[in-house]
């Protein structure tokens, strides 16, 4: 690697090698040399760099981390993708199961693909009670729209009840 430092009217060459730096004073700067390139060349410029490590840019530049340990991590991460992604067509995809909170049973629906939509299940049937539709929670707070919402997980879906 090549470094050119400037001071004064002087610049400076050093060259980077494995075993260490060799810096060599090489001239004079004149104006007719520079043309007026000296400010772009000294804002573009490194620092040298610690032997034996590479500077990060970017979302890393300010960790301490070796690109060993990052390229470790990347690969596995990369490996718990690829289970994660077997594990789930192993299992045929993901499960809705239906809790009707009393009413009459309804069956699970299985083998379903992220950003599926479910099919509509039949209404359950409650003695004293009319069918409000399908909630994500036990207490009805979040609804299930069968017709728009998409599967992203296995869950289960609750029924909520009015009276009638």
């Amino acid at each position: 690697m090549c470094y050119v430092d400037f001071q004064g009217d002087k610049y400076f060459i050093s060259l980077f090698y494995a075993h260490g730096v060799q810096k060599k004073y090489v001239g004079k700067l004149t104006h007719a040399l520079c043309a007026g390139k000296r400010d772009y060349m000294e804002e573009s410029r490194q620092q040298p760099k610690e032997q034996g490590t590479r500077q990060l840019r970017g979302l890393y530049s300010k960790v301490k981390i070796s690109v060993r340990t990052l390229n470790i991590i990347i690969v596995v991460l990369a490996v718990m993708l690829v289970a994660c992604m077997a594990y789930a067509i192993a299992k045929g995809g993901f499960r809705v199961s239906f809790d009707t909170q009393g009413g009459t049973p309804v069956e699970m629906q299985s083998g379903l693909q992220y950003g599926e939509q479910i099919t509509p299940p039949g209404e359950p049937t409650r003695e004293g009670f009319v069918f409000d539709g399908w909630y994500l929670d036990p207490e009805g707070t979040l609804p299930w729209d069968v017709g728009e919402d998409v599967v992203t997980e296995t869950m289960t879906l609750y029924a909520k009840w009015r009276e009638k």
